[in-house]
């Protein structure tokens, strides 16, 4: 027949210890390590965010500015005229550059107004006879702000007679948006 004892106040203090330490030891074990891998992946979603969101921060600075040069864009070339007033413009601005810089115009004719991808281009073509420097020198002019006209055809030949002297047909063009 077994004997059962009672335990003493003494015993029971050192079962509960060593049970507790047993369940400390399993927690460390097993449990605590599937709980740190779960909060590592936690923290590593966290860090994808924050960078998600910083790079999604930076687009939308960065189309902020785009959208404010677009809308600078827009303004300088959308069209505030009429085509035959825009037409007359241009005509009056190459004649009083030419004036201005002393280039001869021996021909200057306005070109049809062609419609492409919903931008009109108005076109002059023009002959002109100077020095060298002084066609690039208008040619810089009508491309540069106020004018800022694009080049579109340039063809320079020589006159026989004149040494220093070149004939050159030009097409400078202007895009607006109507």
């Amino acid at each position: 027949m077994p004997l059962r004892r009672r335990w003493t106040g003494r015993e029971r203090k050192i079962a509960f210890i060593l049970v507790g330490v047993g369940i400390l030891g399993v927690f460390l074990q097993f449990v605590l390590p599937w709980l740190s891998g779960d909060v590592d992946s936690v923290q590593d979603q966290i860090e994808m965010a924050q960078k998600k969101l910083q790079r999604n921060q930076r687009l939308i600075r960065e189309a902020g500015q785009v959208g404010q040069e677009y809308r600078t864009l827009l303004a300088r070339y959308k069209q505030k005229k009429s085509q035959e007033e825009i037409m007359s413009s241009m005509l009056s601005n190459i004649q009083a550059v030419s004036v201005r810089i002393s280039v001869p115009i021996t021909d200057l004719k306005p070109n049809k107004v062609k419609t492409v991808d919903s931008f009109n281009q108005y076109s002059v073509s023009m002959s002109i006879e100077g020095r060298l420097t002084d066609i690039l020198h208008f040619i810089h002019i009508m491309q540069s702000p106020p004018y800022q006209y694009f080049l579109d055809e340039l063809n320079l030949r020589r006159e026989f007679f004149k040494a220093d002297k070149l004939r050159c047909q030009l097409v400078f063009k202007q895009i607006l948006i109507p």
